[in-house]
């Protein structure tokens, strides 16, 4: 009977000692998450051959694995085990739910797809940007949203080349950009089971306009500060202008708030103010990209009244006007004009008499009493603008253009004037503004055309005329890879049909050129072994041979260091020939998995 119990102790002892192992590790993971897999209970000396399914093994070390599950679902981690005999003596396994990553998306408030331009031998000249970037405003503020899919996440932001940003909720951030240049905008999420996953959206940051006051009375630059004094209901002349910043992008709207509750929107105002008291009046620009640029400039109201200027009526170029003041008893009359001569004697009196021949802008005439000379108004400048309808007149707006793009053209409006617009040539089409100061024009085809403008003042009997050569091209552009790492050729292609020689530059985040490449040229470009930091960097091509309607192409290259290379394999060696050994890695990074290559023998797994 004793015998009986000792051989089937034996009998059992195999499977007893198989249940006895066990494959310890996460039963729940994040796909592309990699995790460490061991055996329990495993006596020693043993051989493991693992197997896996649903993930890619990455290294292996003494009893363990590490696994980067690359498929969603279910997936096993198995393995099997040879004593030192080469007898098998287990085969554990153990399943894995592997579950989805977050899917974030980023979206934001704003963002421009507008033409940027240059300028180039004295033209401003479209600029061909080809990227996948988000454009922003310089100094702007905007609001960037992950969209909330699953619910019970948490999000983690990230941003680059910001003054600051700051969390309106969990999914929800405010920045307020920096100057111009390159920034970065990411997002983490961590869902309800733990699996992270990180979008980024790099951000090129235009520069934004600078808005420009010029008043009458005064002599006051609102970048600089300073206060324009007016008397109690004087008109004041406001005229609006800007600096284009790098952009090169068109104002669009023009914004006047005069702190009295007065607002307008025409880009020269005339204002008064109707209580003594110091107002800031503010100028806001808006160029065709959506960035704005704002200046001020402090209006002190006298509580006295100022003297008047009677007839300041329209008139024809080369017409004299006559004009008076109700101020009497004044010391003198001191007299001042933009735009025309005065006629009248000298010492000049309470009348005056003026022949207008400025042309292309209206005139100017002051009476200046800021010495106090006719003693019972304020001491003060009062202006009045004459509109002078000129017999000759110039068109703004661009003389070179690209084949399928919309580009606006005006003259300086003249009181009272009709409009008659008309395009010479094939390449254009007027789709808005006939019969006003400003037209839209489509250009559809390659070629030269001439636009020009009739304007009357039928009251008056007098107008003129305008005229504008356009040259319609078509564009070049250039494409490449937006991602690289240092040390990788950088090969760009040029989109140049007349296949022209380019120059080709690279600019970095602060806007300096630090590259101009020996291979400046040739239509294509390689940049053999990129040898700066990681970063974002835009490379431009430039035609200098003026052959297509933009002077440069870009595109936005974002380079990233590479991980840090593995660990030296660990093994057998030497070895004997058909026999099977174990060898493992490991990677100095999570989130990146080895790959092996074996020379001489054949892998069985890994």
């Amino acid at each position: 009977m004793k015998s009986k119990i000792i051989l089937l102790l034996f009998l059992l002892l195999p499977g007893f000692l198989q249940a006895q192992y066990a494959v310890v590790g996460n039963s729940e993971d994040c796909m592309n998450n990699i995790s460490v897999y061991s055996v329990s209970g495993t006596p020693l000396p043993a051989t493991y051959i693992w197997n896996v399914t649903g993930g890619n093994v990455v290294s292996t070390g003494t009893g363990t694995v590490s696994i980067d599950w690359s498929s969603v679902g279910s997936g096993s981690v198995g393995v099997t085990l040879y004593d030192v005999s080469g007898a098998v003596i287990g085969t554990p396994s153990l399943t894995v739910t592997v579950n989805p990553l977050p899917q974030p998306v980023l979206t934001t408030d704003f963002t421009n797809n507008c033409v940027i331009y240059k300028e180039h031998e004295g033209q401003v000249i479209p600029t061909v940007v080809n990227d996948t970037c988000w454009h922003v405003c310089e100094n702007g503020i905007v609001h960037y949203f992950a969209n909330p899919v699953n619910v019970g996440s948490s999000f983690n932001w990230n941003v680059t080349g910001a003054q600051s940003f700051v969390a309106i909720s969990n999914n929800e951030i405010e920045v307020i950009w920096g100057s111009a240049g390159n920034g970065t905008v990411s997002v983490t999420e961590t869902d309800g089971n733990g699996c992270v996953n990180t979008v980024e959206k790099c951000i090129v940051i235009i520069e934004s306009p600078q808005a420009i006051i010029t008043a009458f009375p005064g002599d006051v630059d609102c970048r600089l500060g300073g206060v324009i004094t007016v008397c109690l209901e004087q008109n004041a002349l406001f005229f609006g202008n800007a600096n284009l910043g790098n952009s090169g992008s068109p104002i669009v709207s023009w914004l006047w708030d005069f702190g009295d509750g007065t607002v307008s929107t025409h880009r020269d105002e005339v204002h008064s103010w109707q209580t003594p008291g110091i107002y800031q009046t503010t100028l806001t620009v808006t160029n065709a990209c959506g960035c704005t640029g704002i200046c001020y400039v402090s209006v002190e109201v006298d509580p006295v009244n100022g003297v008047n200027i009677e007839c300041p009526t329209p008139v024809c170029q080369g017409d004299t006007g006559k004009y008076y003041t109700d101020a009497v008893n004044c010391s003198a009359y001191n007299w001042v004009v933009t735009g025309g001569n005065i006629l009248s004697p000298m010492p000049y009196g309470s009348t005056i008499q003026v022949q207008w021949t400025g042309g292309n802008g209206n005139g100017i005439l002051c009476l200046d009493n800021t010495n106090g000379t006719c003693g019972n108004y304020c001491p003060s400048e009062t202006c009045v603008e004459i509109p002078i309808i000129s017999s000759t007149s110039s068109i703004d707006g661009p003389s070179l253009v690209c084949i399928g793009s919309q580009t606006k053209y005006n003259v300086p409006a003249m009181t009272g004037c009709v409009y008659n617009w008309q395009i010479t040539g094939s390449s254009g089409t007027i789709v808005s503004g006939q019969g006003t100061n400003e037209i839209m024009v489509d250009w559809t085809s390659a070629g030269t055309s001439t636009i020009s403008v009739n304007y009357n003042n039928a009251l008056l009997n007098c107008g003129g005329t305008a005229n504008l050569t356009v040259e319609t091209k078509q564009p070049f552009s250039i494409n490449g890879p937006t991602k690289g790492c240092p040390g990788v050729d950088v090969v760009l292609t040029a989109n140049n049909p007349v296949n022209v020689l380019l120059d080709w530059t690279i600019t970095d985040a602060s806007q300096n050129i630090i590259y101009v490449g020996s291979g400046t040229g040739v239509p294509d470009f390689t940049i053999t072994g990129w040898s700066y930091p990681s970063g974002t960097y835009i490379i431009s091509a430039l035609d200098n041979s003026n052959s297509y309607c933009n002077y440069t192409a870009s595109i936005t290259i974002e380079i990233k260091d590479p991980p840090p290379s593995p660990a030296m394999p660990v093994g057998d060696n030497p070895i004997c020939p058909g026999t099977v050994h174990l060898y493992s890695g490991t990677t100095m990074n999570a989130g990146y998995y080895l790959e092996w290559s074996v020379t001489g023998g054949t892998p069985t797994i890994g």
